[in-house]
This record gives C-alpha cells, sequence and structure tokens, in this order.
C-alpha cells in the first residue's frame, strides 16, 4: 500500500499534465498503431502488442518534457533507456532510419523544456569552476568529428557522433547551466534513470523466465536489449538500487520505490549466467558493505541470492560442463618428481575464456594503424575483418572498453576521456571524506562503485558505450555521463539545499 501511495504521488503531478492534451495524445497513440498494424499485418501479434506500451512511452513522455525545465530533465533520463525497446520494433518494421530520427526528436524537446528556463552559461566558461569540463568536452567533440570527416563511412558515424557524444556533452552542460541547487532534483535524476534502466532489462528477463519455465533452457536476447549489453550500464546504477533500497537514511521518502526496483534487478540478475558479471557484482556487494556496514545483513542476504543464481547458471553453460566433465576423466598424478600437468578447473576455464584473446590482438593492431583519430565512429565492424581474417564471426565492438574508444576514436580521444573520468572518480572519493561527507553514501560513493565495476565487466567481457548496428542504442553512454555530471556538480558545488 505504501509503495502504491508513494508512487501516486510522485506521479498525480504529471498525469495531470498529460489530462490536459488527453485527445491529442490519443489521436497520435491510434495514428501510430494504426500505421504499426499496417506494416506488419498479422505475421507477428507479439511485436505489435509489445508496440502498446512503447508508442504510448514515446508520446506520453515527448508531452511531458514540454511541462518545465525540471521536468524535461527527468523525462529525458527515464527515456532515454527504454528507447531501445522502441527502436527494436522499428528495426523489425525495417524503419530504421525513423529510429535514429527518435533520438534527434528527444534532444529536440529537452532543448524545448529547458526555453522558459534562464542558462548560466557563464558556469562553463574557461575560468569558471567548470572550466576544465568545458574544455575536456570541447576536445573530445572536436577529435569526434575530425575522426568522423576522416572515416570510410562518414554519414554513419557522424550520425553516431551526434546521438552519442554530442548530445550526451550538450546534456550534460545543459545540467550544469540550469543552475540547480536542490538536493531532492538530483535525487530525482538518479531514480529516474533507475527506472529507466530496469524497464529496460524486462524484455531479456521475461525471455529468460519463459524459456526456463516452457523448455528448462537459459535463453537470453541479443542485441540492445540483451544481457551482455544490458547488464554493463545496469551495473552502474546497481549500487544506487541496492544501497537506497536498503538503506531509509540514504533513499528518504523513495525507499519504497527502490525496494521495487531492487525486486526486478534481483529477478533480472538470478537468470544470468556471465562470468562477467558474476565477478563484476562481487566487487559491487563487497564495495557496498563497506560503506554501509551498518546494513552489513540485509546485504549479504540479497548477495547470497543473486550470487548463487548467478554461480549456478554459470555452471549450466555448455563449456563449463565440458571442463567439469573433463576434470572427472583426469587421472591423480603424484605430486613428487611430476611437472605441472596444464589440467583442473582454472586452466580449463583459463581455455575456455580465451576467445577474447583475438578479438584484442585485431584491435590493437586497428589502433596502431589508426593512432591519432581511429578509423571513425562506428567503422569499427567494418575494419575487423581485415584484421582477423581466420575469425569467422563478424564483430561490431573489441570487446573492450579502452581497446574499443581507442580503436574508433584514436589514442588521444582515449587518453584524454578515461584520464579525466578517472580523475574525476578519483577528486570525488578524496572530496568525499573531506568536504562532502554527507554525500558519500547517497552519491558520490555510489557511482565511484557503479563505475569500479563497469570496468571490471567491460574489459573482460566487453561493453560497447553505443552500438552502431541496428537498433542503435547510447545507453551505456548516456548513463555514464549523466551519473558523471550528477556527481561533478554534487561536489563542485557548495551550497546544495535539501528542499
Amino acid at each position: 500500500m505504501k509503495l502504491l501511495k508513494d508512487i501516486k504521488n510522485e506521479s498525480n503531478e504529471y498525469l495531470q499534465y498529460l489530462l490536459k492534451f488527453k485527445m491529442l495524445i490519443l489521436i497520435a497513440y491510434l495514428v501510430c498503431q494504426v500505421g504499426i498494424y499496417v506494416s506488419i499485418g498479422k505475421t507477428n501479434y507479439f511485436i505489435f502488442a509489445a508496440s502498446f506500451f512503447t508508442t504510448l512511452f514515446i508520446i506520453s513522455s515527448l508531452v511531458l518534457m514540454l511541462k518545465d525545465s525540471k521536468t524535461a530533465v527527468l523525462i529525458y533520463n527515464i527515456s532515454l533507456p527504454i528507447l531501445p525497446m522502441q527502436l527494436y520494433l522499428l528495426n523489425r518494421l525495417n524503419l530504421n532510419n525513423i529510429g535514429v530520427i527518435i533520438y534527434f526528436v528527444y534532444f529536440i524537446f529537452l532543448l524545448i523544456g529547458i526555453r522558459k528556463e534562464k542558462l548560466n552559461f557563464k558556469k562553463i566558461t574557461i575560468k569558471s569552476k567548470y572550466g576544465v569540463v568545458t574544455m575536456v568536452y570541447i576536445f573530445l567533440c572536436v577529435i569526434a568529428i575530425i575522426s568522423s570527416a576522416r572515416s570510410l563511412y562518414k554519414l554513419e558515424s557522424f550520425r553516431l557522433t551526434f546521438i552519442g557524444i554530442v548530445f550526451m556533452i550538450l546534456y550534460s552542460l545543459i545540467l550544469i547551466c540550469l543552475d540547480i541547487k536542490e538536493l531532492d532534483f538530483y535525487k530525482k535524476i538518479i531514480l529516474f534513470l533507475c527506472i529507466g534502466v530496469a524497464i529496460s532489462g524486462i524484455p531479456d528477463t521475461f525471455i529468460a523466465l519463459y524459456s526456463l519455465i516452457l523448455t528448462g533452457e537459459n535463453v537470453h536476447l541479443y542485441g540492445v536489449l540483451g544481457s551482455n549489453f544490458m547488464l554493463g550500464y545496469t551495473l552502474m546504477v546497481i549500487p544506487f538500487i541496492v544501497l537506497y533500497a536498503v538503506n531509509k537514511e540514504v533513499s528518504g521518502k523513495y525507499n519504497s520505490i527502490y525496494k521495487l526496483l531492487l525486486l526486478i534487478e534481483t529477478i533480472n540478475l538470478c537468470t544470468q549466467r556471465s562470468r562477467g558479471i558474476l565477478g563484476a557484482l562481487c566487487i559491487t556487494f563487497v564495495a557496498i558493505i563497506i560503506i554501509d556496514h551498518k546494513n552489513y545483513k540485509k546485504y549479504l542476504l540479497i548477495a547470497l541470492l543473486v550470487l548463487g543464481n548467478i554461480t549456478f547458471n554459470v555452471f549450466q553453460r555448455g563449456e563449463m560442463v565440458e571442463i567439469k566433465e573433463s576434470i572427472k576423466n583426469i587421472e591423480i598424478n603424484e605430486i613428487v618428481g611430476d611437472a605441472p600437468s596444464n589440467k583442473g578447473f582454472f586452466y580449463e576455464l583459463s581455455q575456455q575464456t580465451r576467445n577474447r584473446g583475438p578479438i584484442w590482438s585485431a584491435s590493437l593492431r586497428m589502433v596502431e594503424d589508426n593512432v591519432y583519430t581511429g578509423v571513425g565512429p562506428a567503422n569499427f565492424k567494418y575494419y575487423f575483418p581485415a584484421y582477423a581474417p581466420e575469425l569467422k564471426k563478424a564483430y561490431t565492438d573489441a570487446h573492450n572498453i579502452f581497446l574499443n574508444v581507442a580503436a574508433e576514436l584514436g589514442v588521444p580521444f582515449a587518453l584524454v576521456f578515461f584520464f579525466s573520468w578517472g580523475i574525476a572518480l578519483l577528486k570525488s572519493v578524496i572530496c568525499g571524506f573531506t568536504k562532502k561527507k554527507k554525500y558519500n553514501k547517497g552519491f558520490i560513493l555510489t557511482t565511484f562503485i557503479g563505475m569500479i565495476s563497469l570496468m571490471a565487466y567491460g574489459n573482460v567481457t566487453g561493453q560497447a558505450f553505443i552500438t552502431s548496428k541496428h537498433p542503435i542504442s547510447v545507453v551505456p553512454a548516456f548513463v555514464l555521463i549523466s551519473l558523471l555530471t550528477v556527481l561533478i556538480i554534487i561536489m563542485k558545488e557548495q551550497t546544495i539545499s535539501n528542499k
């Protein structure tokens, strides 16, 4: 009952605003659904049924972004993680160009939504306290544009540069220039972002549960809605969801909503079978227990449930079954006088995980041949076959965060990007233990844990910030820039009220 009351209280203002435009929303919705039905016909009722939610969400969210500047920012945060669901449907309808346009439409509506707000552009001048942030952003934009101009497929490269880099940077600068110093506003940004991320993982969870119940097989989606891609950006918000759900002192009035999000993510994570996510989540839970040790028993229970299920799923993977069978067939050698047998669980496991080696090797050679500006955003997939002709499978990214950025955008871009990212995290932790102790659990350390977990996962299992293959997704890049921007604002602003 409390959960329903909290959701009603938080959403009532938005519902009242939407009701003012109910006829416009209804007409737009019917037109879109008729168009989708005509395109699909009777070939795929599942896709048509799925469009009921996504179409209504897009229309309603765009209308809400016109309400005011704060609402525009909040709706932008909840919408970007969910957009790939609609883009997936458009991809099935062979309407990928419309999918790309939606990203531009959302950014335009964001600009329209903040039109009445007086932006403080003095905050992003070179001499301001955000001057270094501005210079880093300018450098990254310039390099990305040069890289796109030099790329083989320029149109595709420029398209990805704008929706995945330029729009993300402009959003960050807008958030800084809004000059809002209300703590609750930044808590809402985190909340809306977490809601969007949680919803984006539902399709993969549904498919996994559906297959487990009907066939006994743990099957997951691939692509932008699949577990491998989704888990990377989910890791960045998991510390917030777990800590805010358990520690009511930090989450405050949003505690019951975070408990619901924790339930959704627990079900999602318990179906996963990735070895990378298992290791990354171990880091996450250990770090959360360290910073909030008073509630360690609750965190341990959640960790045991999640990690226990993932471990079981990992051991059901085909290659893991082969490892266990091979170990059973190994005879025990005498210790004295015997050389290492190069057999056993960890040896076999290392052999199975070496499939990333050829991809990384090819990516390193690609970086070596294109040091300064890379091959261009979205161009990795075109160059990769030439660097790894022995691999039959085509890859769209390097399966490593560092290599992927360096290969597509060049070493200078990668060095500045990752160095700035690391310095921001390091300074925030130092600031958190000196000047901003009251924000440690709620913002600073939780963001730090999420980023470290992402790096652990993304550099082993692989994580692209932007997908170049349709349907296009910029969710990891957006979650990263949104959390970092809030972190920088919390760190740099001297006065943030608790209103």
